[in-house]
């Protein structure tokens, strides 16, 4: 089984990395690294939904291997890309066996959830995710490096158009934090599957996966 992995804004591959060491041994993990960012880092940033959205299906098309499952998961900006994306094989008859949506409004209510971000707003923006360092948000290095992707990273999610798709055929799991407040668990993703939903909610904000629970990888285990 592979897990696809697609970073949240401003994130990147390695923030899965280690996911490797509690997972179980059939699942393998590969992360996918949008331009700009990360081991991409000399690469022009996407700026808008669908490129990244092409860029990302393109990558994951070509790891795809005959025979072998593969489930999509995404945490916030990633979450709904991985909706897209699992949408987009299906088109084309290939299935996912399972998406994981962490952190991530539903398609249908993104574009009410739209977020500009700039040099005077940064630090107000950073502000509610709780399990960041502060003092690292506040230095100059890190603002002139981490502003301009997340700037781009912004574009991209307020530049998506909802459309309604037909049904996917595969199980959907959202992940939340409790104590997430820029996107709290919704249910209305149980309206995107033929299949079954189910959710979990795990101690912490909107990047409560940065802290490892072993109750998030129990339950990824469980579903593959």
């Amino acid at each position: 089984m592979i897990l696809f992995c697609l970073p949240y804004a401003g994130g990147t591959a390695g923030d899965y990395l280690r996911w490797k060491a509690y997972l179980n041994d059939h699942i393998e993990v590969l992360p996918i690294e949008y331009p700009g960012h990360g081991q991409r880092l000399t690469e022009p940033l996407c700026r808008d939904f669908p490129t990244l959205h092409d860029y990302c299906l393109k990558s994951i098309s070509e790891m795809i291997r005959p025979g072998k499952e593969f489930s999509i998961l995404g945490h916030s900006l990633g979450g709904i890309l991985a909706y897209e994306l699992t949408v987009s094989l299906q088109k084309i008859n290939i299935f996912s066996s399972h998406l994981f949506v962490s952190a991530s409004f539903p398609p249908n209510m993104v574009e009410n959830q739209k977020v500009l971000i700039n040099s005077e707003n940064f630090n107000d923006v950073l502000m509610g995710f709780q399990e960041l360092d502060m003092e690292i948000i506040n230095s100059p290095e890190f603002i002139k490096y981490y502003l301009p992707i997340l700037q781009a990273d912004y574009q991209v999610y307020n530049s998506f158009k909802y459309r309604e798709h037909k049904l996917l055929n595969c199980p959907i799991t959202t992940l939340s934090g409790i104590k997430d407040s820029v996107t709290p668990y919704t249910p209305f993703w149980e309206l995107f599957t033929s299949e079954t939903y189910s959710n979990y909610l795990f101690k912490g904000d909107h990047f409560y996966i940065k802290s490892l629970p072993v109750r998030l990888f129990q339950t990824i285990n469980d579903a593959l």
